[in-house]
């Protein structure tokens, strides 16, 4: 049986594009289960993306594929990346998508946008693989410049539904961005001071408190 693959992008839901990517996943593998986490992340907007797929990881299987597609840099050299953790096997650009899944396990805080190192950067109990995809011998045979999400990412998230391993696809990647995420600052009284991270669909102010 396939693991269950996630969706997040800022593609929406009035054009073909979220339909073409599961075509193709399912083009792999028939059988698999395809869940969509957001369409609807505002366009290019990362930190949207990270909180959303952040706050949502947890209630899935530890072998969900979780493919996350928000991409400004799209037809640039950015790397594609596929980052096995113990939380799920996640297909994504390397521009901070994974932050607050990643947060928590970070030896130090980051105070701006940085490339933390794979070996160091992270707790042990995260177990992070992180490879850098190199080979296009699983992907679609003419890639488009604008849509990485059909073309690279959605023939990775089937293969890896179906069991084969990240170092099928390429090489160990050393670093991997990370946004800075704020904290709430403790005050001299005792008190805290928090900061709106996210606003959601009802209109709900959501702190970092």
């Amino acid at each position: 049986m396939p693991s269950v693959i996630t969706l997040t992008s800022d593609f929406g839901l009035c054009d073909g594009y979220v339909a073409s990517m599961k075509g193709v996943i399912l083009g792999v593998s028939p059988q698999a289960t395809i869940v969509d986490i957001s369409h609807l992340i505002k366009p290019q907007d990362i930190y949207q993306a990270a909180f959303v797929l952040g706050t949502t990881v947890r209630y899935f299987p530890p072998e969900t594929v979780h493919l996350v597609v928000v991409d400004p840099g799209v037809g640039t050299e950015r790397p594609a990346l596929i980052v096995k953790t113990t939380l799920g096997c996640f297909i994504t650009p390397d521009n901070g998508s994974l932050s607050y899944v990643l947060k928590p396990y970070l030896v130090s805080p980051l105070p701006v946008k940085s490339s933390v190192s794979v070996r160091t950067g992270f707790k042990d109990e995260i177990a992070l693989e992180v490879i850098k995809v190199t080979k296009s011998g699983f992907l679609q045979s003419d890639i488009s410049n604008t849509f990485h999400g059909r073309d690279i990412f959605a023939p990775l998230a089937a293969y890896l539904s179906l069991g084969r391993k990240p170092a099928e696809f390429g090489d160990e990647a050393e670093t991997i961005e990370m946004l800075p995420l704020s904290s709430p600052q403790k005050n001299a009284d005792g008190s805290l001071t928090g900061h709106i991270i996210h606003i959601d669909n009802f209109g709900n102010l959501i702190s970092d408190i």
